[in-house]
């Protein structure tokens, strides 16, 4: 299950109901995040710290999706993220989706939700979400 932010409920409300008066715009590309704690609609989680992940101003990987249907859309391509080259395995619970590839700081989180099942990225294991396994559905 996934989650609306605040800032994109936000400008959804203004798109549909005020004639778009926050300005708000598709952004032309949005990018995956890896965390280990809940983002929250507030974005107050705690991002991937592997240095591979956080080099560079971020890691957050460009998503493309396919054709919405029946109010479900998912990623079309495999997504990769760097691999775990800490010292330490890493737990991740959730994902995010931003308007902004840089790392904890940067961009708005648009949405989230937890993994199925939390994952263990272990020293060197390279994380990555097949094709149709990030799938959002809006009720």
């Amino acid at each position: 299950m996934s989650s609306l932010s605040t800032f994109l409920k936000n400008n959804l409300a203004s798109f549909v109901l005020k004639a778009n008066h926050l300005g708000f715009a598709s952004p032309g590309t949005v990018y995956l995040a890896l965390f280990k704690t809940n983002p929250t609609i507030a974005d107050s989680g705690t991002e991937a710290p592997w240095p591979a992940y956080v080099a560079s101003g971020g890691q957050r990987q460009a998503c493309s999706f396919g054709t919405i249907s029946g109010a479900t859309i998912s990623n079309d391509a495999i997504e990769t993220f760097p691999g775990n080259d800490d010292t330490v395995t890493h737990t991740i619970t959730h994902w995010g989706l931003y308007d902004a590839q840089g790392f904890a700081t940067s961009g708005n989180l648009l949405l989230f939700g937890a993994l199925t099942v939390s994952k263990d990225i272990e020293v060197n294991d390279v994380p990555s979400f097949p094709i149709g396994s990030l799938a959002i559905t809006f009720n």
